[in-house]
């Protein structure tokens, strides 16, 4: 059989309520629970067949996916006769893409629905489905084609008022990533709007609006981690494992304090090349050169940067071990600009100059030629 309903009944009194799952047999996925009260003996066949219905979701053949559209064959399409019909789909439906892939022996070793995906219809061509897909993981519906790989989509019923997100630290369910901030993305523009932070237990309520679904995008320090499509109510609960990065924070803040010590650093260095030439301006020679030993005891571009590799090995070998790979690229792209920023405004050359204005007031009787 394509579907089982499951129906379970509970007496309470004179009335009886009815509750029905579906499960798809070839995904093996059991679908929201509908429910219906207050059932009567005379009326409880009507309501279990009124909830069987809206327990039922079209099904839609995933034949051509890309990275962002998909096209599909609607089943039992040939045999919806009017508009009400509980297979039909319209434009504006959300669907579950869901996959499964069978071993030599029919054994399904992957199955079920794909993580944060949605497919949102946006047209017809015959029998054929015309969807947009959005994703929060890598990957997709594409890939080769062939016997042992059915790849399907079911349309959602979100029967819940609301859904909660828990975001915690990835293969670490006791770290929940605390005051990270939800973007909502509108779907056909780039307009971001803030929806709010999690909280103490990296948890935030998603309300449904008049959208289909809400594409969520999680940001952390300016920096955007993961996209999460959700269709609020489908599911109570909704679980992310996100790679953390506290790490890129904590090398952003040494960053800033290294370059916020170059500005500062290069301030004092000018107010010594100032002292100093006003010393030899005065033929106060002694004084001069005690400016010129502390100007060399100042921090050198070699000892800052010698500093800077240390630290960036360390954050390094730390994100290693995370496999975020993007992470580390943005701690390096923030070494590499401070380096910049460090050849460009501490090096040799006003020590050198200055160097050279003592040995002429020297050579000129211990005060600065005119």
């Amino acid at each position: 059989y394509d579907k089982i309903f499951i129906v379970r009944l509970q007496a309470n009194e004179s009335l009886t309520d009815v509750s029905v799952v579906e499960m798809d047999t070839l995904m093996q996925h059991f679908g929201p629970v509908a429910k219906a009260k207050g059932g009567t003996r005379h009326t409880l066949p009507t309501i279990i067949g009124k909830t069987i219905t809206r327990a039922f979701a079209p099904v839609v053949r995933v034949d051509n996916a890309g990275t962002r559209t998909a096209t599909g064959l609607l089943r039992a399409s040939g045999l919806i006769v009017d508009e009400d019909s509980p297979a039909k789909l319209k434009a504006g439906d959300v669907l579950e893409p869901m996959q499964r892939k069978n071993d030599r022996n029919g054994r399904p070793f992957v199955i079920g629905p794909m993580d944060w995906a949605f497919l949102n219809v946006t047209g017809f061509k015959g029998r054929n489905v015309e969807m947009d897909f959005y994703a929060g993981r890598a990957g997709g519906l594409g890939g080769r084609k062939n016997k042992r790989t059915f790849r399907m989509a079911l349309k959602v019923r979100p029967f819940e008022e609301a859904s909660t997100i828990r975001l915690h630290l990835k293969g670490d369910p006791n770290t929940p990533m605390i005051g990270y901030e939800l973007y909502e993305k509108e779907l056909k523009s780039t307009k971001m709007t803030f929806i709010g932070r999690t909280d103490w237990d990296g948890r935030m309520r998603i309300e449904p609006t008049d959208a289909p679904f809400r594409l969520l995008y999680v940001k952390n320090g300016g920096a955007v981690l993961a996209r999460l499509p959700i269709v609020p109510g489908l599911h109570q609960f909704d679980v992310a494992d996100l790679a953390g990065d506290d790490k890129r924070l904590q090398a952003e803040a040494y960053i800033r304090g290294v370059q916020n010590a170059i500005i500062d650093l290069v301030a004092v260095r000018e107010l010594y090349r100032a002292r100093i030439q006003l010393r030899l301006k005065r033929g106060e020679m002694e004084k001069a050169q005690a400016l010129m030993e502390a100007l060399r005891d100042q921090p050198s571009n070699e000892k800052i940067g010698n500093d800077m590799g240390k630290r960036q090995t360390d954050f390094n070998n730390d994100l290693a071990g995370s496999g975020n790979a993007n992470q580390r690229a943005k701690v390096d792209q923030m070494f590499v600009i401070t380096r910049e920023l460090l050849e460009t405004h501490i090096n040799g050359r006003l020590v050198n100059d200055l160097e050279a204005e003592v040995s002429e007031a020297r050579k000129n009787g211990g005060k600065a030629p005119k």
